[in-house]
Order: C-alpha cells, then sequence, then structure tokens
C-alpha cells in the first residue's frame, strides 16, 4: 500500500511540474545542451561508484576482505532498488546480500550499511553548511533552518561514532529510551562493539571519513557540469549551498527514489535565477545520477533474486553476528 502511495504521489508531482512546462523553450534548452559538459559529467558515475563500494569495502575490512568483484555486484544491486523505493532504503538490502553469500551475519551487514548512510548523510550536510556561507541572494531563514538542521545531523554523527564513551550524552539517552526493548538495546550494544573494533584502526576511520566527504563533494560537481550543460552560468559555491537541500528533501519518504520532491526543490530554489524549463531539465539529469547505476545493477540483481529463489533456505543457516 504505502509503494502504491509513493507511486500516485510520485505521478501526481511530475504532472503537475511538467504541466506547466513551455515545451518549445525546454526541447530548445535540451537541444542547446553542451555535449563537453555532459561528458565530463557523466565521467563522474564512474568515479562516485568507484569510491563508493571503496568506502563500504574499507566498512566491511575488521570483518572480512570482501573481493572488489562480490562488493561491487552487490553494491549495483541494491542501487537497482533504491530506484524504487523511498529514502533509499534499497541500501539494506547490502546486508541481506551479504547474508546470502555467506560473507557476514545480518547485524553486522546492517551496521555497514547504517554507518554508510549516516556519514553520506552527514557528509552532505557538511558541505552544505561549507556552501551556505557563502551563499548571496537566497531567503535567509529557510538557509539558517536548513544550517541549524545539518549542523544537528554533522553533531549526532560524531556523538555515534564515539558511542562507547561513558562520557557520551547519545549513550545515556539511548540506554535510558532502550532499557524497556531489550533486543534494541543489544543491537546498540553491537554497533558499540562494531565501532570499537573500527576504531582498532584510526587511519583507517580517518580515510572512510574524508573519502566520505570527498565523495560528495564530488556528487555536487557533476550536478555543476550538468548545470553547465543546459547553458546556465551557476556559481559552484550556489551548487554545494543549495543542491545538498534539494537532495535531502529528495530522501524524505515520500516518493519513489526521492523522484518529484528532489526536482521540484530545485525547480523552488533555482528557476528565479535560471528558468523554469531550464530546472526542469536540470531535474532530469540530476535523477540520472540515480538511474544509470541503477539500470547497470539489474542484473546483478536479477541474479541475486533468482539465487534467493531457488534456495530460501540456504542463509539462514549460518550463523548471525
Amino acid at each position: 500500500m504505502k509503494k502504491f502511495i509513493a507511486s500516485v504521489l510520485t505521478l501526481l508531482i511530475f504532472v503537475f511540474i511538467y504541466s506547466r512546462v513551455n515545451w518549445n523553450s525546454f526541447l530548445e534548452i535540451c537541444v542547446h545542451a553542451n555535449l563537453l559538459y555532459l561528458a565530463i559529467a557523466a565521467s563522474f558515475f564512474i568515479i562516485t561508484t568507484f569510491v563508493s563500494i571503496l568506502r563500504w569495502k574499507l566498512l566491511l575490512k575488521e570483518e572480512v576482505d570482501l573481493p572488489l568483484i562480490t562488493a561491487t555486484k552487490i553494491f549495483l544491486a541494491a542501487m537497482s532498488l533504491n530506484s524504487v523505493m523511498p529514502s533509499k532504503l534499497g541500501d539494506l538490502t547490502k546486508a541481506y546480500f551479504l547474508r546470502q553469500e555467506s560473507i557476514v551475519g545480518y547485524k553486522r551487514g546492517f551496521d555497514t550499511v547504517f554507518l554508510e548512510k549516516l556519514l553520506d548523510l552527514s557528509s552532505l550536510c557538511l558541505l552544505f553548511l561549507l556552501g551556505a556561507t557563502g551563499l548571496r541572494g537566497f531567503d535567509k531563514k529557510i538557509v539558517l533552518v536548513l544550517m541549524l538542521l545539518s549542523t544537528c545531523v554533522v553533531v549526532f554523527t560524531v556523538l555515534f561514532i564515539t558511542l562507547e564513551k561513558k562520557s557520551n550524552p547519545l549513550r545515556y539517552l539511548l540506554g535510558k529510551i532502550l532499557k524497556p526493548f531489550p533486543r534494541l538495546d543489544m543491537l546498540v550494544k553491537d554497533t558499540e562493539a562494531y565501532l570499537g573494533r573500527l576504531k582498532n584502526n584510526p587511519r583507517r576511520l580517518i580515510f572512510i571519513i574524508v573519502i566520505s566527504v570527498a565523495l560528495w563533494a564530488f556528487h555536487l560537481v557533476q550536478i555543476y557540469f550538468f548545470f553547465l550543460t543546459l547553458g546556465t552560468d551557476v556559481k559552484l559555491i550556489d551548487v554545494f549551498g543549495l543542491v545538498p537541500a534539494a537532495i535531502l528533501i529528495g530522501l524524505l519518504p515520500l516518493t519513489i527514489g526521492g523522484m518529484g520532491t528532489r526536482d521540484a526543490a530545485l525547480i523552488y530554489l533555482f528557476s528565479d535565477k535560471f528558468g523554469y524549463e531550464t530546472m526542469a531539465a536540470v531535474g532530469i539529469l540530476v535523477s540520472t545520477r540515480y538511474w544509470v547505476p541503477s539500470l547497470v545493477g539489474l542484473p546483478f540483481l536479477r541474479s541475486y533474486t533468482a539465487k534467493a529463489g531457488r534456495a530460501p533456505g540456504t542463509a539462514a543457516n549460518q550463523p548471525v553476528k
């Protein structure tokens, strides 16, 4: 039912957006697209995918040295599901695929996926905070609210990574909240143990954090070239300051893969500068960041789902870590 509602809402938002498009102007903008900038933007698909897979391998390193080919298959299979699920929940299937391959159990797989997503979110918020300081000519109230929320996310991430410290207020708060729920409390303690092992190699952890920030910088630079492709004179600082807000709105569990909400946010934030039709076209290009890896990952997703159908009980016999 939720998927049906998300599908309907996605369709309605797209109908609303594109019913207002002047199609002659829209097609003219597309016809005059700069193919060189488009090719540069397309090259970032390879860069961002490789860096994402490398980071996930490093997050798993304390448990298993996952072969690059296996990590790539699982990562791309999960990306395929991301395109049809809200809030990028398809990433959670990486934990299932790891278990299916008898690599690690659900809990450890979930720990790595959760930390990966938290680092993504906080890196995006951090870049927004850096970019927002240079914004000019935008609604200051909206920017300040987003800066406050982003600061909260970054602080939460720092507290989460240092969860094992007794003086950590997040640890104290979770202990109080989860006391009536022993199973959830055990999951948190298991996560603490995973984080402790991860920090046994501080250089690796620092490198993971650095490449997480770099990864989102690459994503935003790719979007910057999407803007240039369609003839805008956008400044890089504006992309870093406002595009993260649109991406965060797209993470709300309202539509399929954030489609529609992300496009509407981009149009709202930039259409006064570059025009409605241009931003509608930019929204389509930004969506290719999700659709291209999803299409590449479809064969791997089919392989894993077929394997699950042939041997539904195989992974269940493995120990849960």
